[in-house]
């Protein structure tokens, strides 16, 4: 057993160096799939992980109105305490909003000195709870909060929260059908590859025969060879992004930090890896397969 299974690999690999082309071509094409397929699953990955961050981090803030007495005040403050979904509220007076205000205008401030009054109102700084974080959720939480009396207005980004959202399911359902398409191509760029051999092995495969050897035995090599060629293509995709990931890891980091507030980018991990090169394994295996499927009649 262990003979012939080193047999299969051998001839698997003279294969490989005997259609050098073919194979390099089968090889190429399915890099290129998945060089495609890990760049989308990576942009997916941090994506995902940059939505649930924002989700927890978001604020809600409640806005009162302007009337509101520090009884009204009061008042709100306890009926928002008791609500579940709030984890914890902070107070911002008028005073405290306007002088906010004037810093966020960074010296160009001399546009309120004209301004006889506070035109602010007091508002609340809420931190929901880490379990509501869909939009549905916080649309619901925004709705009981505009209930209390003393509630002019709550905001909590709900346009931006929901663009980001269907950009990114946009995002999947186009790595979805991408990718769905790259590997129908890789497959029959595979299975055409191993016919080719097939027809240029005609007469040796027939002496094979002649000579007692079985189906399975002639099957196996051009199998492994497919799977070979998954593997080395898959191999050939990591090393690119991996070296691609390592070319824009600081200054997309930095980026990121600077304007998104992740500081840290998800790339490939070696778990990853090896879910890769077994999908490219099977690839192979299943273009493979399609082809030697076919044996009996092209040898007929």
């Amino acid at each position: 057993m262990f003979n012939k299974i080193l047999y299969c690999i051998k001839t698997a690999f003279r294969n490989m160096r005997a259609n050098f082309g073919l194979n390099v071509l089968a090889i190429s094409t399915i890099a290129l799939t998945f060089i495609i397929c890990i760049t989308f699953v990576v942009v997916l990955t941090n994506a995902a992980a940059l939505k649930t961050l924002w989700a927890e981090r978001i604020q809600m803030i409640v806005y009162l109105k302007r009337t509101a007495t520090p009884s009204d005040v009061e008042r709100a403050r306890r009926l928002i305490e008791s609500l579940p979904e709030v984890r914890s509220l902070h107070f911002v007076s008028r005073d405290d909003a306007l002088q906010q205000f004037r810093m966020m205008l960074q010296g160009q401030d001399s546009i309120l000195e004209g301004l006889n009054e506070n035109p602010l109102g007091h508002s609340f700084e809420l931190r929901l709870s880490p379990d509501i974080k869909d939009d549905e959720q916080m649309a619901a939480v925004a709705a009981t909060l505009k209930k209390i009396d003393a509630v002019d207005d709550v905001e909590y980004g709900r346009a931006w929260i929901e663009r980001f959202s269907a950009l990114f399911d946009i995002l999947k359902i186009t790595g979805i059908v991408l990718a769905g398409l790259l590997f129908l191509f890789s497959l029959l760029i595979v299975n055409n590859t191993l016919k080719l051999l097939l027809t240029s092995r005609r007469d040796e495969i027939e002496i094979m025969k002649l000579v007692g050897a079985t189906t399975a035995f002639i099957k196996t090599p051009l199998c492994i060879e497919g799977m070979l060629q998954g593997i080395i293509g898959v191999a050939i995709a990591i090393l690119v992004v991996s070296l691609a990931g390592l070319a824009v890891r600081e200054p997309l980091q930095h980026l990121m930090a600077l304007y998104a507030g992740m500081h840290r980018l998800i790339f490939l991990d070696p778990l990853s890896c090896c879910a890769f090169l077994a999908l490219g394994a099977g690839l192979g295996l299943a273009g493979s397969l399609c082809a030697v499927g076919g044996l009996e009649e092209i040898h007929a």
